[in-house]
């Protein structure tokens, strides 16, 4: 099967779908490209909070044999969350899943070029509980060029994380802000991280777990 000239959203969108099934090895592949606008503002609300229609680029990659495989690959040009501004982000996503063997790996690399946040974003109650007056943070905004995200794991519900950023602070650009979350999700255990925050010559360490209605707890740790 080949199929191109989609029109999504009455929107012509470039891109690609190709997808082969061989009936004697029962193996299939397929490859999908996507350029433009693919979803419509409304539905990216639901995602991110925010109203908009970003440009995305999306190459997918299947195969399927005795094992399966994702290759995930998607560019957006810009993306809002509340109180945070994505530049010219890039998620790759690998999944393996073989279920013969019981055998799952995920990963998955979530990297912007640039990372602006605004005043909203310290009203975040979890972001709060970190970067605070008592703290010593009296900021307007956060800009990284420096961030990146990586999960791994077996799948969604059990996955280990690195949250790596550098921050230069506003309105003092000499200002350097490192932070750093590692921990792990997992679906029996639930969440244990440690994030560490390096600001103006001190370092702050927080312990982050959610409680028995969900909610995540973080504790300064002394």
């Amino acid at each position: 099967m080949n199929a191109t000239n989609f029109s999504i959203n009455n929107q012509n969108v470039n891109g690609q779908l190709k997808a082969y099934y061989n009936t004697a090895s029962f193996s299939s592949t397929a490859q999908l490209k996507l350029a433009g606008v693919t979803l419509n503002s409304k539905v990216w609300e639901q995602f991110t909070f925010v109203e908009q229609s970003p440009k995305i680029e999306i190459l997918w990659n299947y195969k399927k044999s005795e094992s399966e495989l994702h290759t995930l690959k998607i560019a957006a040009d810009k993306i809002s969350l509340p109180g945070v501004f994505l530049e010219n982000l890039t998620v790759d996503i690998s999944q393996m899943v073989n279920a013969a063997n019981r055998q799952n790996n995920l990963q998955v690399l979530i990297k912007p070029a640039k990372l602006v946040t605004d005043s909203s974003f310290f009203e975040n109650e979890i972001i709060g509980e970190v970067l605070n007056k008592k703290n010593g943070f009296k900021l307007d905004s956060l800009t990284s060029s420096r961030t990146s995200l990586v999960l791994t794991g077996t799948d969604w519900k059990n996955i280990s994380f690195n949250l790596d950023s550098h921050f230069l602070s506003e309105p003092n650009p000499k200002s350097d802000t490192y932070l750093t979350l590692k921990g792990s999700a997992r679906y029996e255990e639930g969440l244990d991280a440690r994030l560490v925050l390096q600001s103006r010559g001190q370092s702050l360490k927080f312990d982050m777990t959610r409680d028995e209605s969900d909610k995540i707890v973080i504790k300064q740790l002394l």
